[in-house]
């Protein structure tokens, strides 16, 4: 009989999970489920209509409610312990504390303050035709689950070709007409080319700038 009624209870906890979900925003995949040391990881609260969440405790940092129905989790110290989640909810007015089923692993952000151009996040010999179709300007944001947003990436760029005079041009992402520039540039390298990337600076949403590595690049056939 008591094994039964766990049983029943367990099921009944199950079923209430699964009519509310937690979304972590900007997540590239959904199912990896981690959370990052020191920065806001705002989540979406996805549920029926009769239910309505009043408030979420975490087992690690703390918690703010947003006012658009959402939520914010701050983890502020390293654990190998994941994060759990509760919830109060209310169905049919009746209120009850649920165990959310997933837990979150806690990660610190890694470097993301890194140029690349195309595919190369590194400086050396590279294939004409390989820059040429991808030149890119972005981050590199490999091993960082979340979509980075709103950054100014500027840096100067020396192009030496043999026989001629070293040029010499600013690019700034929020600037067409450097970023066009640019474009153009890269279309008309030739073999023994060579790039430097210098100067780099990136600026985040809220304006907070750092300097990155300089990259820079002999071109080959």
């Amino acid at each position: 009989m008591k094994n039964i009624l766990l049983l029943i209870l367990s099921t009944f906890t199950l079923k209430a999970a699964a009519q509310v979900k937690f979304s972590l925003q900007d997540s590239k995949d959904q199912k990896a489920n981690i959370v990052y040391l020191g920065i806001p990881n705002v989540f979406k609260i996805l549920t029926s209509q009769e239910i309505s969440i009043s408030k979420i405790v975490s087992s690690q940092g703390n918690v703010r409610m947003n006012s658009d129905g959402g939520f914010t989790l701050y983890v502020h110290d390293v654990s190998d312990e994941p994060v759990e989640l509760k919830y109060t909810q209310s169905k049919n007015g009746v209120e009850s504390e649920v165990s959310y089923p997933t837990k979150f692993i806690v990660k610190a952000v890694p470097d993301i303050y890194q140029l690349k151009i195309g595919t190369m996040t590194k400086g050396g010999k590279t294939k004409l035709q390989q820059i040429k179709l991808n030149h890119a300007v972005s981050l590199n944001t490999e091993g960082f689950d979340r979509e980075v947003k709103n950054v100014k990436i500027q840096f100067t760029l020396m192009h030496v070709s043999p026989g001629t005079d070293p040029t010499e041009m600013l690019y700034a992402s929020d600037a067409a007409e450097t970023v066009k520039y640019y474009n153009n540039k890269m279309k008309m390298l030739k073999v023994g080319d060579k790039l430097f990337f210098e100067q780099i600076k990136i600026t985040d949403a809220i304006g907070v700038s750092r300097e990155a590595e300089n990259l820079n690049f002999l071109i080959t056939e």
